[in-house]
């Protein structure tokens, strides 16, 4: 028997995330999916020969470049509206608050 072809059958369940799913998903979790992802792609890459083994890392780099992706939009998300904080902070004195009155 092929041990590589045991192998492809028994560790891959490719789970589809939707867009909303992934959007509704915490940053951690996300990061998770995405490790999850790449060693189960890395796993796979290691069977030679099996058409099925070929369908499901493609399935999984499918996934894998959603999750990346999702990861990617969020971090550039984050860098514009610092930049933007930044930029909204800078164009006004700062003022230090008190807590007695006038």
């Amino acid at each position: 028997m092929n041990k590589g072809r045991e192998n492809s059958r028994n560790i891959i369940n490719v789970i589809n995330y939707s867009q909303e799913d992934l959007q509704q998903m915490n940053d951690d979790r996300l990061s998770a999916i995405k490790d999850m992802l790449k060693g189960k792609i890395y796993s796979l890459s290691k069977v030679r020969g099996d058409n099925n083994a070929e369908t499901k890392m493609r399935e999984l780099q499918t996934e894998h470049s959603y999750v990346s992706r999702e990861l990617e939009v969020r971090q550039n998300r984050k860098i514009l509206h610092e930049q933007y904080l930044q930029k909204t902070r800078g164009n006004r004195p700062h003022r230090r608050r008190t807590n007695h009155r006038r």
